[in-house]
């Protein structure tokens, strides 16, 4: 094997490894460990910039939700915030938090938000 089919297969395989790792990270962060419950309500952070975080979230069914929505230096698409089916659209702050009080969902429910362009999405399902 020559040096330059060595370098090729290296550079595969590391790009394999880092594919791998990225999605491992992404199945972790998609948790319900944002939730939390205070005052019969359930807490639930979600980060915005270059997108949502993290994008895939559990919640309990049949508790209220208030979704705090943090920025932090965020001038991208996510800062344009839409939950279509509550008819909930807002430009977001640069870096703050911003809190929507959202209905108990019904088990098995799914909500989903996105950024104005749709390019960023998220959703809450309920279990």
């Amino acid at each position: 094997m020559n040096l330059k089919t060595f370098l090729t297969v290296a550079a595969i395989i590391l790009c394999a490894i880092f594919i791998y790792k990225l999605g491992a990270k992404e199945s972790l962060s998609s948790t319900s460990s944002t939730v939390k419950l205070e005052n019969g309500v359930q807490i639930v952070d979600l980060t915005a910039k270059a997108g949502y975080s993290p994008n895939n979230i559990q919640v309990k069914s049949g508790i209220p939700i208030r979704l705090r929505v943090l920025t932090q230096n965020t001038f991208d698409c996510s800062s344009s915030f839409q939950i279509p089916s509550l008819d909930i659209a807002k430009i977001l702050p640069p870096t703050g938090a911003t809190e929507f009080d959202l209905p108990a969902m019904e088990a098995g429910k799914t909500l989903a938000g996105n950024c104005s362009m749709n390019m960023y999405r998220f959703t809450l399902k309920a279990i």
